[in-house]
């Protein structure tokens, strides 16, 4: 849940009834991770008859399975982070920043991923190694000037 809470943020859960959570709720429930119990605190993406599914405000994929009544400690309303406490966006609200959070994310990774990419060509060309490699063949020559256009 990158984005919404940070280490260290003490989050202020309240029990609810899987019938009163909705999409956009961020709720923290129980599952089991490589065979082991975990609490995991994530925001619902939507009912299905079969339970919740959910995800992370930071991932692209929604988690595997399904969040069923018994798995539920509650809904996140609060977190307090140092002296200060803040309302948690929930339900339609919550659902649109959850929207919004993961978005940002997949711009930051795509902008790193393309500055790494662009970094290490720079590299390559300025060691002369991507014009070893990449002779391009010139077939066609097209010159535009003022007097007319000069095709060989």
């Amino acid at each position: 849940m990158r984005g919404t809470f940070k280490t260290g943020d003490l989050l202020c859960v309240y029990p609810v009834p899987m019938s009163l959570i909705e999409g956009g709720d961020i709720i923290a429930f129980m599952t089991t991770i490589n065979g082991t119990p975990q609490k995991v605190v994530h925001r619902v993406s939507r009912r299905t008859p079969k339970g919740l599914i959910t995800r992370g405000d930071s991932v692209e994929i929604e988690d595997p399975g399904y969040i069923t009544e018994n798995q539920i400690i509650g809904r996140v309303l609060y977190r307090k982070r140092g002296s200060s406490t803040t309302a948690i966006l929930n339900g339609r609200k919550g659902f649109m920043k959850g929207q919004v959070l993961s978005s940002w994310w997949r711009l930051v990774k795509l902008m790193t991923k393309n500055l790494i990419a662009q970094h290490s060509y720079l590299i390559l060309k300025r060691s002369g190694i991507v014009r070893y490699l990449w002779q391009p063949e010139i077939r066609r020559l097209r010159i535009q000037h003022r007097e007319g256009e000069y095709i060989q």
